[in-house]
């Protein structure tokens, strides 16, 4: 069942997370995480899955860096050995990707290999292959193991982000409001991750579920319900407390279309008591301030040097592009010299800020060039016509299956528009922590694909004997 997958879950999961955030140190974390590992290696299949999930997305801050490759290295051993014990070298037996999921991955590959080979084989092209390779086995074992474990794979998201989200309002607990505010500027705390704009990534993902679970018919306590609305007002905690525009713009409109094909009168009432709460806050002068530091106006003009960087960039180098990952080698030539002391000035090129277009189409456009802009789009593009096939056969099939067909395209939408205005949490090449979250709902979808296309075929046999 659901909930007592959900339960189980969450409480191991939320007592690991008390004992990382508030008993031992960072550092001690990444042991806690091997020992997990370690036993639940010893438990089902599916536990030591949801424990390898979690452990790549906590895993993150740059105190972990090292320890941080052991436990990416020892999660990946443990999932490919699951992987060939259950199928060896018995190739016959291995799942079948359908084509779509296929002909993406391909094309990334070819994309991203092309544009190397124009630009010259280095260490660091050399290094993306390896680890895209390496991320796209990881994406098919999760795949082979996933026809028995989607709502597995949907708790260990919801899992990681709680544990993020936890250490996240430790540090505001701890700093305190004025810090928050101080010098008229958010202070923008991330916890045990170190990037706010991955946080409001994943908080997209794990909100367009949450709010798919409420509607569940498995979940049938209240309790489980009062939970999962807890939940959902942690991530809205952590989006305002992170300040991600983004992902607030994206989670509201993502969120409105999965209520909207759920329940329409519901979504009429939110809105009309959520209009209602706003306005009456407006009346609060401190609440106008939150807002205008929330949304930061000035930089929004700022982004406009790292668009015309990207645009520049790529139309310098459209046929292949500078080359995976080489952005920001280039992005000084773009950037005009009186643009670079403001950004000097407003932190953007502090230590551990690469430089970016904020967007991510322009980035694989000026990376890949003209393939990368076709593939940045492709990807969106495969999304959206599964998500369309998955929801109208699973209308006629499985509601459940409908409701996370419903999640999963409010996935797709929050996560497209994101990309206008961050270039992580795509396709970073491969890069397990930024692209697991996503990824991983791309497998949920082709998994769920599989399974109706099954169902469907299996139907159509049955009426067609019935018939004869």
């Amino acid at each position: 069942m659901l909930s007592g997958t959900f339960n189980k879950t969450l409480f191991a999961g939320l007592a690991l997370a008390l004992v990382a955030v508030f008993i031992l140190p960072y550092l001690l974390v990444v042991i806690v995480f091997m020992i997990f590992l370690v036993l639940a290696y010893q438990s089902k299949r599916s536990f030591v899955l949801s424990s390898i999930i979690i452990a790549l997305l906590v895993f993150t801050r740059t105190e972990f860096q090292d320890l941080r490759n052991i436990v990416t290295g020892l999660s990946l051993v443990i999932l490919f050995f699951l992987f060939f014990k259950e199928y060896a070298l018995n190739f016959q037996r291995y799942p079948r990707l359908p084509a779509e999921y296929k002909l993406l991955i391909l094309f990334l590959i070819l994309t991203v290999s092309f544009s190397t080979l124009a630009n010259g084989i280095s260490a660091l092209s050399s290094f993306v292959l390896t680890r895209m390779l390496i991320f796209f086995a990881l994406c098919y074992s999760l795949f082979s193991f996933g026809n028995k474990n989607i709502y597995r794979y949907i708790n260990s998201l919801i899992i990681a982000q709680l544990i993020i989200g936890i250490s996240i309002l430790y540090d505001f607990i701890k700093g305190g409001l004025s810090f928050f505010l101080k010098n008229g500027v958010l202070a923008r705390f991330t916890g045990i991750h170190d990037n706010p704009n991955f946080i409001g990534l994943i908080a997209i993902i794990t909100t367009c579920y949450l709010i798919a679970l409420l509607f569940s018919e498995k979940i049938k306590y209240k309790k489980i319900r009062m939970l999962i609305s807890f939940l959902l007002l942690i991530n809205a905690l952590i989006i305002l407390i992170t300040d991600s525009r983004a992902a607030i713009i994206s989670i509201l409109i993502s969120s409105s279309i999965i209520i909207y094909l759920l329940n329409k009168k519901i979504l009429k009432r939110l809105i009309f008591i959520f209009t209602g709460i706003f306005i009456l806050l407006l009346f609060f002068p401190y609440v106008q301030e939150f807002l205008l530091l929330l949304f930061r106006s000035d930089e929004i003009n700022a982004r406009e040097y790292f668009w015309s960087s990207g645009i520049e960039m790529f139309q310098d180098h459209w046929l292949w592009g500078v080359g995976p990952e080489r952005f920001p080698d280039h992005f000084y030539t773009y950037l005009p010299s009186f643009a670079k002391t403001m950004f000097t000035e407003i932190g953007a090129f502090d230590i551990g800020k690469i430089p970016s277009p904020h967007n991510y189409f322009l980035l694989m456009s000026s990376e890949n060039g003209i393939a990368g802009l076709i593939s940045s789009f492709l990807i969106f593009g495969i999304y959206f016509n599964i998500v369309i096939k998955n929801l109208k056969m699973s209308k006629m099939i499985d509601k459940e299956y409908y409701i996370i067909s419903v999640a999963l395209l409010g996935i797709g939408i929050g996560t497209f528009i994101r990309a206008f205005f961050e270039v992580s949490g795509v396709f970073s090449y491969g890069y397990i922590l930024q692209d697991l979250p996503f990824w991983l709902s791309y497998t949920i979808l082709f998994i769920l694909y599989a399974k109706l296309k099954e169902v469907r075929m299996l139907e159509g046999n049955i009426e067609n004997g019935a018939y004869n």
